[in-house]
């Protein structure tokens, strides 16, 4: 078990959350990390390797030139890492609460859970979306419990789910087109929903493509339930429908 490093150059004694902010680092850590300082690190100047010790045991948290990948994060003066014969897997990388979701292979070769937000579910002999992020409950003026606006946490995914069913409804009459810059991004916030992962993660372990990105995002509609319904539809009396395409 070991989940990412990271070099923070000029520091001493410790980085706090803020020094983690200040660095870009913020989606990495909910707590301030364990540190080991360091002379002559990757930018070789010294500083200090920082992780989290739950997801990296002290021991661990050193810097070997040898036997670890390191690359700078962009637009930062941090870097991040790991051993190279011993790289992070999805289960290193797990945030403490996640969502239920498909697993989808992606470029290490490993099976990652991509969350459900807008899932399908049937109704009948037709399948209807249902809201699958976590929502704030309310009140009304009557005194009646209500469900409220997704939780901050999850609006991101949420967004990022509605624009792709959108964009999916809308193929299906005409291009629809979805830039390489956008479909990356979207489907980063959907793995960093479960996963303490950003761009430099992601690239320093290949784990997106084409192919891969729209496999996340497929998941977050809930895509996969939607090709079985149809398939097992289409066998069952030639009909074939897009179900939900009316909200």
């Amino acid at each position: 078990m070991c989940g990412f490093l990271y070099y923070a150059p000029g520091r001493k004694d410790r980085v706090s959350l803020d020094d983690l902010r200040s660095l870009g680092l913020e989606y990495a850590f909910d707590a301030a990390p364990s540190c080991c300082g360091v002379q002559g690190g990757p930018d070789k100047s010294n500083g200090l390797v920082v992780a989290d010790s739950r997801r990296t045991p002290s021991h661990l948290i050193r810097y070997y030139r040898d036997r670890q990948t390191w690359r700078q994060v962009p637009g930062s003066e941090a870097w991040a890492g790991f051993y190279t014969d011993d790289p992070p897997v999805p289960r290193d990388l797990l945030r403490p609460v996640t969502l239920r979701g498909h697993p989808v292979e992606l470029g290490d070769g490993n099976t990652w859970v991509v969350p459900i937000a807008r899932a399908m579910v049937a109704d009948g002999d037709t399948l209807v979306p249902v809201m699958a992020v976590p929502t704030i409950s309310g009140v009304d003026d009557n005194g009646d419990w209500t469900q409220g606006d997704v939780a901050a946490r999850y609006r991101p995914l949420w967004d990022v789910a509605c624009h792709w069913w959108d964009t999916k409804v809308q193929a299906a009459d005409q291009d629809a087109p979805v830039t390489f810059a956008e479909s990356h991004d979207a489907a980063l916030v959907a793995l960093a929903t479960n996963y303490y992962v950003g761009k430099v993660e992601v690239a320093l372990r290949g784990l997106f493509s084409w192919h891969a990105v729209t496999l996340i995002l497929d998941a977050t509609v809930d895509w996969p339930v939607i090709l079985d319904f149809l398939e097992k539809k289409t066998l069952a009396d030639g009909s074939c429908v897009m179900p939900g395409s009316e909200d």
